[in-house]
């Protein structure tokens, strides 16, 4: 990633020194090349700055203090986008262990 970062700097380098060499500062971007330096390296540095922050969420997801708060933040945005979609379906419900009881809770067998 460092690599990709470094590549966008030569990249914007080498399209400094393509205008002072050829003079076309004023040149419209759609009639750039395809292939063009300045280009290259804002397509190699948006995909560095997407990989950059890729990394970060599984950094987040291990440590032990954001990790939950990233989880519940994702939840809390699917029921949102659920709910604004306008199929809205309740989450299931989660029974807690009975306090001081130290055994679970018996499955209910019964089909219905």
């Amino acid at each position: 990633m460092l690599l990709m970062f470094t590549l966008t700097f030569v990249c914007w380098a080498a399209s400094a020194v393509d205008v002072t060499h050829h003079d076309d500062i004023d040149l419209e971007r759609p009639l750039w090349s395809q292939y063009d330096p300045r280009l290259v390296g804002e397509l190699v540095f948006a995909v560095a700055n997407l990989l950059a922050v890729i990394r970060l969420l599984f950094f987040f997801q291990i440590t032990q203090a954001i990790g939950p708060l990233q989880v519940a933040s994702g939840q809390r945005i699917l029921t949102k986008g659920r709910i604004a979609g306008g199929g809205h379906t309740p989450p299931p419900k989660v029974v807690p262990f009975p306090r001081g009881s130290g055994t679970r809770p018996k499955p209910s067998t019964q089909l219905t």
